[in-house]
C-alpha cells in the first residue's frame, strides 16, 4: 500500500474513527492523540494488511487497541478537574439518546455504537471486538433493552 492510497483511506474513514474514540475517551486531546498514534501505527505495520478490503476493520481495531492502553495508563493519574460533564459536542449533548448511550457499559456501548451508528455488520464488529458473533448479538441486545428501558419515562413501557 502506498502513502497516497493510505492517505484517501485514512481520510475515508476519519469520521468513524473519531466517533469510535471519542465513544471511547472523554477528552478531545485524548481522542486527537489516540487518532495520531492510531494512524502512525496503521502506517508502520501497513504491510501486515493482506487485503486493503478490510482497511476498516483493521484500522479500527488498531484505534480501539490504542484507547485502550490510554486508558490503562490513565487510570494511574486521574485529574478531576481535567473530566469533562460530557464527551460530545453541546448540541447532541442534550439528547436523551446520547445521555442512555452515554450509560451504558463499555461492553455494550462499543459494540452498539459499531453497529448501529457506524453501520458494521454483526460479523464485522465481532472481528473488529475480537469476539465471537454470538457474544456481539448478545450485547446488542442487551444494549436496546437497557436503551428501551432508560428512554422510556421512567422504566414504563412505551
Amino acid at each position: 500500500m502506498n502513502k497516497d492510497t493510505f492517505s484517501r483511506m485514512v481520510t475515508a474513514h476519519s469520521g468513524t474513527l473519531y466517533r469510535v474514540a471519542r465513544t471511547m475517551l472523554a477528552s478531545e486531546d485524548d481522542c486527537r492523540d489516540a487518532l495520531g498514534e492510531a494512524v502512525l501505527r496503521a502506517w508502520e505495520s501497513r504491510g501486515r494488511l493482506r487485503d486493503e478490503t478490510r482497511f476498516s476493520p483493521w484500522i479500527t481495531r488498531i484505534l480501539i487497541n490504542v484507547c485502550k492502553s490510554m486508558h490503562r495508563r490513565q487510570r494511574r493519574i486521574v485529574l478531576t478537574e481535567s473530566i469533562p460533564e460530557h464527551a460530545a459536542p453541546p448540541d447532541i449533548r442534550q439528547s436523551p439518546v446520547f445521555d442512555a448511550l452515554c450509560a451504558l457499559p463499555e461492553p455494550l456501548r462499543l459494540p452498539t455504537v459499531l453497529h448501529y451508528v457506524e453501520g458494521y455488520s454483526v460479523e464485522e464488529t465481532a472481528d473488529i471486538l475480537s469476539l465471537p458473533g454470538s457474544t456481539v448479538r448478545g450485547r446488542l441486545a442487551r444494549a436496546r433493552a437497557a436503551l428501551r428501558l432508560e428512554l422510556t419515562e421512567e422504566g414504563e413501557k412505551p
